[in-house]
C-alpha cells in the first residue's frame, strides 16, 4: 500500500478530494458506505486527527505494536491523532462510514467528564494505538445517525452553524466515551446545551403557530429527538411541549384581548384542526372558554 511521508491534515484532504462532506479544516464525514481513499495516510507518519471508523461491511487488516488483528463489520475503530499505525489493508468488499475531526477543535469542544472518584480521565483520546469497539446492532444505528447529522448539518447549512456542529460533535464524543462502558455522563459544561437551548426557543418563538411537534425542531438543529429532549429539560426544567404549548397559549391569550378576530379564524390561525379543538385546548389551559376570556379581558 501506498504511503506519503507528509503530514495531511482535513483541509489538505478536502482540496485532494479524499474525503466527502468537510467543515473547513475542522471536520469531515461521510455516511454512505464506499471506497475510504484516505487509509493509506494512517501509516507512517499518521494523521493529526481523531478518526472514527465505523465497518458496515466487510473487514480490514490492522497491524499496531507488531500485532494484527482483524476490523470486521460493526465494529468501530477509533484512532488516535498520530496514531503509530504499521499496516492497514481493507478487503475488496469493506465498506464504512466516517468521521474526523481536526484535533484543535475537538480540544477546543472538550470530552464529556464523568463521575471518577480517582480523579483519572477516562477517555482513549490521547492514546497512541487504535481501539476496537465490537458494538451492536443499535449501537451501529446510533453512531451512523450520529455521522448522518452531522453530514447533514454541513450540506445545509444553518445560521447557527457554529453552535449546531459544536453540539453535535459533543454528541459524538459522548457516545465514544460511553463505549468505555463508564458510568453516567455527567457534563460539568453546559455552555453548548445553553446554545442548543438558546436556538430551540429562537426556532420555536418564530413557528410555533405552525409547528408543535418535537421532530420539527430537532431536524432543524441536525439533532435528535431525544437530545433535544434531554437538553431543553436540563437547561430549562420544563419539556419541549411545555415550552411550545405556552408559547400558544400566551399567543391566544394576547389575540382574544387585543384583537376581535372571530374565534374560527383565531383557531385557523394558530393551526387548529378546527374551534372546537382551539376551545378544548384553551379550556384546559385557563379553566375557561375563549369566548368567556374574551368577554373578561378584552382591551378592544
Amino acid at each position: 500500500m501506498t504511503t506519503t511521508s507528509k503530514m495531511l491534515f482535513i483541509d489538505d484532504l478536502s482540496e485532494k478530494g479524499l474525503v466527502g462532506s468537510h467543515y473547513g479544516g475542522m471536520v469531515a464525514c461521510c455516511s454512505r458506505p464506499g471506497e475510504v481513499m484516505f487509509l493509506p495516510l494512517y501509516v507512517d507518519p499518521g494523521v493529526p486527527f481523531h478518526s472514527s471508523l465505523l465497518i458496515m461491511k466487510g473487514e480490514m487488516e490492522l497491524t499496531y505494536a507488531q500485532e494484527t488483528v482483524m476490523v470486521t463489520a460493526h465494529d468501530l475503530l477509533q484512532i488516535p491523532p498520530y496514531a503509530k499505525i504499521e499496516a492497514i489493508t481493507p478487503n475488496d468488499t469493506c465498506e464504512m462510514i466516517y468521521l474526523l475531526l481536526d484535533t484543535t477543535y475537538a480540544d477546543s469542544i472538550g470530552w464529556p467528564e464523568t463521575e471518577n472518584p480517582s480523579g483519572k480521565e477516562k477517555t482513549r483520546s490521547q492514546g497512541m494505538f487504535p481501539t476496537i469497539y465490537h458494538i451492536d446492532e443499535m449501537k451501529v444505528l446510533e453512531m451512523a445517525g450520529i455521522v448522518k447529522q452531522i453530514e447533514s448539518a454541513i450540506i445545509n447549512p444553518h445560521f447557527y452553524m457554529k453552535e449546531i456542529m459544536r453540539s453535535l460533535i459533543y454528541v459524538s464524543k459522548a457516545f465514544i466515551i460511553e463505549l468505555d462502558s463508564f458510568e453516567e455522563i455527567v457534563p460539568h459544561d453546559f455552555s453548548h446545551k445553553e446554545n442548543v437551548f438558546k436556538i430551540f426557543l429562537h426556532l420555536a418563538t418564530t413557528h410555533f403557530r405552525e409547528h408543535r411537534l418535537i421532530d420539527y425542531y430537532a431536524d432543524r438543529l441536525c439533532i435528535t429527538n431525544t437530545y433535544l429532549s434531554r437538553i431543553v429539560r436540563e437547561v430549562s426544567g420544563k419539556t419541549v411541549n411545555n415550552h411550545l404549548t405556552q408559547l400558544l397559549y400566551d399567543e391566544a391569550c394576547r389575540l382574544l384581548s387585543t384583537t376581535d378576530i372571530p374565534l374560527g379564524q383565531l383557531a385557523y390561525d394558530l393551526h387548529f384542526s378546527d374551534q372546537s379543538a382551539f376551545s378544548n385546548f384553551f379550556k384546559m389551559k385557563s379553566s375557561m372558554t375563549p369566548k368567556a376570556f374574551r368577554a373578561k379581558y378584552s382591551k378592544v
